[in-house]
């Protein structure tokens, strides 16, 4: 008789332990990103061919940048509104922003916390006989503002 009650009760149980809080849900990237921002640092690692390393810098961060409604504005740049948009490549996230036709930027997004966030770019760079050999890792390191 016990075990009737058990089954009987089972599905009650059930019930409330699907339930979930969506309170918890995740904010979509364009969400998460909008917003200011601030550097805090940026580094940049350039390696050779073979995967050497060639040269290695670290810097504090001293830029803002605000990212509102597809626009990006950058405090070293302040005269320019870039037009930025979000998308998925190969599983990364990527914003691709650009003012005009003469200057554009990609950099993979990497959320961190929910105050921080770092943009990585990736570019090929001439080696010493002029081939483009060596390939150099931007990061910039960006709070919530």
């Amino acid at each position: 008789m016990k075990k009737f009650y058990l089954f009987l009760f089972l599905p009650v149980f059930f019930l409330f332990a699907s339930c979930q809080n969506d309170d918890d849900a995740q904010p979509s990237l364009e969400e998460f990103i909008t917003g200011e921002w601030k550097e805090t640092k940026i580094t940049v690692k350039v390696t050779d061919a073979n995967g050497g390393m060639v040269a290695e810098t670290e810097s504090a961060g001293f830029n803002t940048y605000s990212l509102v409604n597809g626009m990006l504005y950058m405090s070293d740049w302040p005269a320019f509104s870039w037009n930025y948009r979000l998308e998925d490549e190969k599983g990364a996230s990527v914003i691709h922003a650009w003012y005009g036709e003469t200057y554009s930027l990609r950099y993979v997004i990497t959320p961190v916390s929910d105050t921080e966030m770092v943009w990585t770019s990736e570019s090929l760079q001439p080696g010493p006989d002029g081939a483009l050999n060596h390939k150099s890792v931007r990061k910039i390191y960006l709070s919530r503002k």
